[in-house]
């Protein structure tokens, strides 16, 4: 068994050096919006409803975003590893192109007719109220983020995860530091509730992509070529529409059947989606290095196959799946303490706290699976170019299987929400047995990149 973890010294040296800056990222950026969603429940329930609901509308189209970013990340780390600096920057450009329009044109939308996307989220008249106050606001904040996640994506891929950390963390410090501040009207502001939090947020939003463009001005080891970016060419747009197209629509698909399932917890009761809000804010803290083991895998893969090493990439993959494992029962014990500790610091009635306990202690149980998924289609069979079957494996049993069965559990059956959330472990179980067996095909391993002159 311990012969899947015999690999140099010098891969796990790479695979800390990009893990644990991603890891660390969001270990960073999910305890500040911990904190954040402390601060209004400092205010309220309701106001924890109703940011809930604004957040998971942008969730969806902001994962589409991540779709665009994580397809590039396919090209950028193969063409990085063969040295074609050029077509990365051409990469770049068509992923910032095609993020920016979709994400405009959405939040032109949300900030326009708010009610549409606030209702389909919530029945409770209190909750959609606040969340279209808090809507209209935050709205500016995501095309504003767009340069910045194409960037530093990019960076990743290329292997700078540092780069992320420094960027996000500064910017989710100032976030929260403003949240409070105009939350509660603290050193002289007025207190704007959940105004204050959207205004912080489009601050914050701001100062990031400030940061993000004096990096790219000074960046030495990459100079990203606008005239490259601007004028990509055709060949390398449809090779971009190949590769990235079952990204967005796995990343689509996936974040829109994710916010549905917050939506059928919200027709279970206002005290329901409060309690699975706080617990999805903890169990994002303890998966924070799967999904740094799932970032550094798909740029170690995609390096290796770029230069043209195919040999070692099954057995790095196994490497890196059971690294995934192990991770999965350290955070399955992490959330089982949290289970116990973190609802008392919430001013929410105790039922509510009971709720949100119980959840967190569900999500403790499917930890493994979901952490060894993540790192098996996200790291090792993206990186590999397989990005049709990581597409099929990761919503097929999500819309075949779970919302159908959470759907009739909840709003048919009326059962409790702990029962409701068992299609969600099924469906876990059924990626992790499906991703082992492509994986095992090998039919993954693949070298994707084209001659300079092509």
């Amino acid at each position: 068994m311990l012969h899947i973890f015999r690999q140099p010294r010098q891969f796990y040296r790479e695979l800390l050096h990009l893990a644990l800056p991603i890891a660390l990222q969001n270990l960073i950026n999910y305890s500040l919006a911990l904190a954040d969603t402390m601060m209004l429940g400092a205010v309220g329930q309701n106001e924890i409803a109703g940011a809930s609901v604004v957040n998971s509308s942008f969730f969806v189209i902001m994962l589409m975003v991540f779709g665009f970013q994580s397809g590039a990340s396919v090209l950028i780390s193969q063409y990085y590893g063969k040295g074609d600096h050029k077509t990365v920057s051409r990469v770049m450009g068509i992923s910032f192109f095609a993020a920016f329009t979709l994400v405009t044109a959405f939040s032109l939308f949300a900030f326009c007719f708010p009610q549409v996307l606030v209702g389909i989220f919530t029945n409770d008249p209190v909750a959609a109220e606040l969340g279209i106050r808090y809507m209209r606001i935050v709205a500016w904040a995501y095309p504003i983020n767009i340069f910045t996640q194409v960037y530093v994506g990019a960076q990743r891929s290329m292997g700078n995860a540092k780069l992320g950390l420094y960027i996000y963390s500064s910017a989710m410090v100032i976030n929260t530091f403003l949240n409070y501040v105009l939350i509660f009207g603290k050193f002289g502001a007025p207190k704007l509730g959940m105004e204050g939090a959207a205004i912080a947020t489009v601050t914050a939003r701001c100062v990031e992509l400030l940061f993000t463009l004096i990096y790219c001005a000074r960046c030495r080891h990459f100079r990203l070529d606008l005239s490259c970016a601007m004028r990509p060419g055709k060949t390398l747009t449809r090779d971009f529409v190949h590769y990235a197209t079952p990204v967005v629509v796995n990343e689509t698909l996936w974040g829109l059947g994710t916010s549905l399932l917050p939506a059928i917890y919200g027709r279970m009761g206002t005290d329901v989606l409060a309690a699975v809000t706080i617990s999805r804010n903890v169990e994002n803290i303890a998966n924070v290095f799967a999904f740094g083991v799932a970032g550094a895998a798909a740029v170690l893969i995609g390096r290796e196959l770029g230069a043209g090493k195919t040999d070692g990439v099954y057995s790095m993959g196994k490497t890196l799946l059971a690294v995934a494992l192990c991770s999965g029962f350290a955070a399955c014990a992490l959330l089982l303490i949290a289970s116990q500790v973190v609802t008392p610091f919430f001013n929410i009635p105790e039922s509510t706290k009971e709720i949100a306990a119980a959840i967190i202690g569900f999500y403790a149980l499917r930890a493994i699976l979901m952490q060894f998924n993540t790192t098996c289609v996200v790291g090792v069979l993206r990186g590999g170019g397989d990005t049709r079957a990581a597409m099929y494996i990761d919503i097929g049993p999500l819309w075949v299987w779970c919302l159908p069965a959470t759907a009739l559990l909840a709003l048919v059956f009326h059962l409790p929400i702990i029962l409701v959330l068992l299609p969600c472990l099924v469906e876990d179980a059924v990626k992790m047995t499906w991703g082992l067996l492509r994986f095992r095909s090998r039919t993954w391993v693949r070298n994707i990149t084209r001659s300079a002159a092509a």
